[in-house]
């Protein structure tokens, strides 16, 4: 950050959600947080559109040609997996009236990798996980000498996802043991996920475990910042033993950060 510039503009830019104002408005970066992507027909698996807001304290226009530029060390799979348009590629900040500008992600899922960022450790003692990110900035650059080029961080956390389920399990669909053995099969539909086989690659793996407890679909309604705050809402724990390791599984009423 460039002190002396930020002190001797006259514009200022901040992250703005007209939906969700004023919780999600006034910060110095834009995310579109975290998000589990599931590849489905369209070549645009999700698409989300944030918004930058331009507030001039001087008492003159000013004008900016925008560009987004993102770091070939910051990405969350080869070209064509995440890119970002602008609604419009210069805008013109008049004094208390101000303008906003809009920035839209589109995300194919099939195109999504685990790709590390080379400032994060691949281990610490032991291997460990990170998030893939996609991250860049949107630049303001002034068509006339004077004012300071202005910059936005942008930032998302992706990864693809499964969509799968137990064939009939949504019609009560029951699996039927072996007597014998203890052991019966259970077929999967849906979505799953394999983007190939280097270590950078995401492939989706289905575990068993021993119900242990449920929990029903607590009514958050009157949560003050969150109400869709279903991701913290405990649904399921269970448990399985493999050998002498004895794993947990978790599963709450939505996946993700509240968006």
């Amino acid at each position: 950050m460039d002190v002396v510039n930020a002190s001797n503009s006259a514009v200022v830019a901040y992250a703005f959600d007209p939906t969700k104002a004023p919780t999600d408005s006034g910060r110095v970066s834009v995310s579109y947080g975290f998000h589990e992507v599931v590849d489905g027909v369209d070549p645009i698996d999700l698409s989300m559109v944030k918004y930058v807001q331009l507030e001039n304290l001087g008492t003159e226009d000013v004008t900016y040609d925008i560009t987004y530029v993102s770091p070939s060390n910051t990405k969350a799979g080869p070209a064509g997996a995440v890119t970002f348009t602008l609604d419009t590629t210069q805008v013109t900040v008049a004094p208390v009236v101000g303008a906003t500008v809009g920035l839209t992600m589109n995300v194919d899922a099939s195109l999504l990798r685990h790709y590390r960022e080379a400032t994060v450790a691949s281990s610490q003692s032991y291997p460990r996980h990170w998030l893939t990110e996609e991250s860049g900035y949107l630049v303001f650059t002034p068509t006339v000498a004077g004012p300071p080029v202005l910059r936005v961080p942008v930032h998302a956390a992706l990864r693809p996802a499964s969509e799968m389920t137990g064939e009939g399990a949504g019609d009560g669909g029951q699996v039927v043991l072996d007597a014998a053995t203890g052991s019966g099969a259970l077929s999967l539909e849906g979505i799953g996920v394999s983007t190939g086989a280097t270590s950078t690659d995401e492939r989706s793996s289905v575990s068993a475990f021993l119900m242990q407890y449920e929990s029903s679909d607590e009514d958050l309604s009157d949560e003050p910042v969150h109400p869709d705050i279903d991701n913290a809402d405990l649904k399921a724990v269970g448990a399985m033993k493999v050998g002498s390791t004895v794993s947990f599984g978790i599963a709450t009423w939505a996946t993700g950060p509240p968006q």
